[in-house]
């Protein structure tokens, strides 16, 4: 079936480019090209609309972002409540500029960026869409965003995204019930639920990861960005030294998978730990097959966060048939069983719970087989027709 483009596509998304003096434009993670190109299945050209950072060179594992019909509209580069109020003005004067009544606009929320966007919208009569990606009522929650103005962030911005998605036309959640029930829609909007993962059929392992019964030591793997405390990484550290005492005849090595402004911190709290023997900081890795075979190295994929909408790297982790395990949050209900959950925050917990599981290989395995399976629900050619029909509802309407 052949779609008529007609419209130009604004979105806005809570991410970060670079820009080298060439005016090209760089990611370090999975927003390339190829992601944007399933808006360009309905939309002639989009405008994807984010904070770019100027730097002098492109590192070898970036990928390009702009090309044909993907221009990058740069906001100024700013971190934080007081960067976001010093580009304040700025910010608005490029969104306004943004408006124009014959383009479609879809906003990635929770963003600072689309609560911007977004009176500015209403108040000139322009319809929007939403992708509802993330809670901020789990992002600011104690642990994870360390400022004095953290409960206030906390409930101002979970009233702003409510308020956002009640005025929606159109809007599509990562989950398929976690963030419907605390972010719903109007009665009369058109809502789905799909992820935003891009995973191919090739990225599925052909069999699920068969521990032996016998086996004593374990790699455990971990991705997640460390320029916030969100991924809960420092949880794990902390668990991995109960591990050392918990049951001295396993051993457990872990490698941890990303880079930020918290990567000191954690190497840090690793060394303090007594862990520098058992854990590997790797840094960032480009996606693709480098992740895939950090994740085939290992046995078993933690990742404690304190917040999540739908855990990609979890799905990504499940196509590999590995055994995961998670925390009690966002879309981990959704994607990992009762016994794979624990409790956020809690260390003690999360060492039980690695401790318990590596003492039935049988039923790890078993659970292993079942997260591959379950992973194929998520490949692209399915999701690509259920956010192609969103994407042509937004046009029509």
């Amino acid at each position: 079936m052949t779609i008529e483009k007609k419209h130009s596509l604004v979105i806005t998304c809570e991410i970060r480019l670079y820009q080298t003096p060439d005016g090209k434009t760089w990611t370090e993670n999975h927003f390339d090209y190829e992601f944007w190109q399933r808006y360009l299945q309905v939309f002639k050209s989009m405008k994807v609309v984010v904070r770019v950072k100027n730097v002098d060179s492109s590192m070898s594992s970036w990928k390009r972002v702009d090309g044909s019909g993907v221009e990058v509209v740069a906001l100024p580069y700013y971190i934080g409540p007081i960067g976001f109020l010093k580009n304040y003005f700025q910010l608005k004067k490029i969104l306004k500029n943004l408006v124009n009544p014959n383009d479609k606009y879809i906003m990635r929320v929770a963003s600072v960026i689309g609560s911007l966007l977004q009176p500015i919208l209403v108040k000139n009569n322009i319809p929007y869409a939403v992708e509802i990606v993330g809670d901020p009522w789990e992002v600011f929650g104690k642990g994870v965003f360390h400022h004095p103005l953290r409960i206030f962030f906390k409930y101002y911005l979970t009233w702003k995204l409510k308020k956002i998605c009640r005025e929606a036309q159109a809007g599509s959640y990562v989950t398929q019930e976690v963030l419907q029930k605390r972010y719903p829609l109007s009665s009369g909007a058109m809502s789905i639920g799909v992820s935003t993962i891009n995973l191919k059929s090739d990225d599925l392992a052909k069999e699920s990861k068969v521990l032996e019964n016998d086996k004593k030591e374990f790699t455990l793997v971990n991705i997640g960005s460390l320029e916030y405390m969100v991924k809960g990484t420092d949880i794990l550290l902390r668990s991995l030294a109960i591990l050392k005492d918990l049951n001295p005849q396993k051993k457990f090595q872990l490698k941890i998978c990303g880079d930020g402004r918290y990567r000191k911190f954690h190497e840090e709290l690793a060394s303090a730990l007594k862990l520098n023997d058992l854990v590997e900081f790797i840094g960032t890795l480009p996606s693709g097959n480098a992740i895939r075979d950090f994740l085939d190295s290992g046995d078993i994929f933690v990742l404690p966060s304190r917040s999540e909408g739908l855990p990609r790297v979890v799905i990504e982790a499940m196509s590999r048939g590995l055994f995961c395990l998670g925390s009690n949050t966002g879309g981990f209900l959704e994607l990992l069983e009762e016994q794979c959950r624990v409790e956020v925050g809690n260390a003690q917990a999360l060492a039980e719970l690695i401790n318990n599981s590596t003492d039935n290989i049988s039923q790890l395995n078993e659970v292993a087989a079942r997260n591959l399976e379950k992973s194929k629900a998520y490949l692209q050619d399915i999701l690509n027709t259920r956010r192609t029909q969103f994407y042509q509802y937004i046009a029509n309407h």
